[in-house]
């Protein structure tokens, strides 16, 4: 849980009070930190503030790593953070949000470590295991003056053959089948960390695979690939200045 770092909303319209938390993690590429989520969670939030709804309070949930120092959640600056969800059609559902230097030193004073290369840039050809990890809804309770949250983790079994009902993609796959679920739901899943596990060296490893968007019946869950994203991401920061406007 060191990794996962939920972001809190509190909006108004009028008399009205609306909250939620959508799961994220801390994600690095040559030490730039950003936060990542499902794309379509970033849409969500656009389509809620469109609808007359006013962000009065953002918070990063921080202190769920049992070596955080401080609770209480994080102020966060959410339009600052500019963010996107990366894709060339709506079933590419990345979504990224990039954190100002404070926020940064903010999350590592509180024992928040990010997926850095060492998670997501190499993964054996044979893994153990596949686990989702995340903030369920039906764990969550909100309020304007608190939130709690429960952590939930699913074992998964990888499933070579996209399942029937889930979109047709070019994006890079994940699909796995759920071996146990505690939860009556999936919702609040999304922008959760699927990870893998395995053994090097006679040594108990586990990387980032990929980022939980959608679920099936209540069986099957998909996940958006995470290597290519940090690739992508990679290669436009080496990527001489002049070049990227040429591109």
């Amino acid at each position: 849980m060191r990794h996962v770092v939920p972001i809190y909303f509190d909006l108004r319209r009028g008399d009205e009070q609306h909250q939620l938390t959508f799961t994220a993690f801390a994600f690095s590429v040559n030490d730039q930190w950003l936060l990542m989520t499902a794309g379509h969670c970033i849409t969500e939030m656009e389509e809620i503030r469109g609808h007359g709804y006013d962000l009065v309070k953002c918070k990063l949930l921080d202190s769920l790593n049992p070596k955080a120092q401080f609770d209480g959640g994080l102020p966060f600056d959410y339009d600052g953070a500019h963010p996107l969800m990366l894709g060339k059609h709506y079933t590419w559902d990345y979504g990224i949000l990039f954190l100002a230097d404070n926020t940064r030193q903010l999350l590592a004073a509180n024992r928040v470590v990010p997926f850095d290369e060492r998670w997501w840039a190499s993964e054996p050809d044979q893994v153990a295991s596949y686990y989702l990890i995340g903030i369920p809804e039906e764990l969550t309770q909100t309020s304007p003056t608190k939130v709690t949250v429960g952590v939930s983790m699913a074992r998964l079994e990888k499933v070579d053959t996209r399942p029937e009902g889930f979109p047709d993609t070019e994006a890079p796959m994940f699909y796995g089948r759920l071996l146990e679920n505690p939860l009556s739901s999936l919702k609040g899943f999304s922008g959760s960390p699927i990870m893998s596990f395995g053994v090097v060296d006679g040594q108990a490893r586990y990387w980032l695979h990929a980022m939980q968007v959608s679920a099936l019946r209540g069986k099957y869950v998909s996940g958006m690939v995470v290597r290519p994203l940090g690739e992508l991401l990679r290669q436009i920061q080496e990527t001489p200045p002049e070049e990227r406007q040429r591109g």
